[in-house]
């Protein structure tokens, strides 16, 4: 039980201090014309929303690499996808194509950084069944270690 205890004090510090944070600006607010981090992840959604697939990493006049590119691997820019469907729900302004180019709003801000929040204990829910599932993770591990895929995609 203290064991328990611990790993859920860790958590709760964990947890209040991303939240802490979120609170605070962050690096290119209200900076033209590239607005910092937190507008590549706007953007990202804006494009992965607007474009077709097979758009996405391609300089194109609805998607200019100079501009926030997507540059990270396919499965961030689904994710971006996700978020992009739900910001979509909730306000459409946040991801109009070219329209939203630094779109910046508070309800906005409190969505991203709840996005990511909500990332957060979605991971973290894997180490209250760490012990129970301890074997079936070093096998999952081991699995991984030998994927043959995994190789090739490496190969030049």
């Amino acid at each position: 039980m203290e064991n328990w205890s611990l790993i859920s004090l860790c958590v709760l510090l964990g947890l209040t201090s991303r939240w802490t944070v979120s609170f605070h600006s962050y690096s290119g607010a209200g900076k033209q014309p590239m607005f910092g981090d937190y507008e590549a992840q706007r953007h990202w959604q804006e494009v992965t929303y607007n474009l077709p697939v097979h758009e996405w990493y391609l300089n194109t006049t609805n998607n200019d690499l100079n501009y926030w590119g997507l540059d990270y691997p396919p499965l961030t820019a689904y994710h971006s996808l996700v978020c992009a469907y739900v910001a979509k729900l909730l306000n459409p302004e946040w991801v109009e194509l070219h329209v939203s180019r630094g779109y910046e709003s508070h309800s906005h801000k409190l969505f991203m950084r709840c996005h990511f929040y909500l990332l957060t204990l979605l991971n973290l829910q894997k180490y209250w069944n760490y012990e129970r599932l301890k074997t079936t993770y070093n096998l999952l591990f081991l699995q991984y270690l030998f994927k043959v895929k995994l190789f090739l995609m490496k190969l030049p």
